[in-house]
């Protein structure tokens, strides 16, 4: 059988990761959430320049100088190496271009919630052929895939929320996503 990681580019050496069952379980991750395991994080991703930090509240920051970077500015950027090394900020974060062939949703989960029953649709589309993590307040789930852009249109991303509070994103270009390396 071949290993989906390949198929999209993902690197196959990283550690095996447990079986993904189709229900997600938050519970067991609330009290590991926040811990480096940047070592998770597939070599495909690593290998791009589109590393920034973030501060407390999610906003980017140049990895070299600790101000504010910007999602359309690479020049804000920084490799994985410079980005994970840094003093600056809490955590680290990729971005999202429309020049690379990556893509990611974000299912956001209230506090006190289980996710809801498109979440748990969603991620179980994706959950073979993808990287996906635990989000650093590990009330959500990060699905980091590939896909063909030239087939997309041209938006930066897509937001829904449910009544419940449940939110799904999806981006594609000019957005970055914090990264823990939490991997499911």
């Amino acid at each position: 059988m071949t290993d989906p990681r390949n198929e999209l580019g993902f690197d196959s050496t990283r550690p095996e990761q447990p079986d993904k069952s189709n229900s997600l379980d938050l519970q067991p991750q609330l009290k590991t959430c926040g811990q480096a395991f940047l070592h998770n994080i597939p070599a495909e991703l690593r290998a791009r320049p589109q590393w920034v930090r973030r501060d407390e509240r999610k906003r980017p920051l140049n990895a070299r100088t600790g101000a504010l970077a910007s999602v359309t500015d690479p020049t804000t950027w920084a490799s994985f190496e410079i980005a994970a090394a840094s003093p600056f900020g809490i955590g680290s974060g990729f971005v999202f271009t429309r020049d690379d062939q990556f893509f990611g949703i974000d299912l956001d989960v209230p506090p006190d919630s289980m996710p809801s029953e498109a979440q748990q649709k969603i991620y179980s589309a994706f959950k073979n052929g993808s990287y996906s993590e635990y989000s650093p307040s590990g009330r959500g789930i990060h699905i980091i895939g590939r896909c063909d852009k030239s087939k997309l249109p041209t938006v930066k991303g897509i937001k829904r929320k449910e009544a419940s509070g449940h939110a799904v994103e999806v981006y594609t270009q000019e957005r970055y996503f914090t990264v823990t390396g939490n991997a499911i």
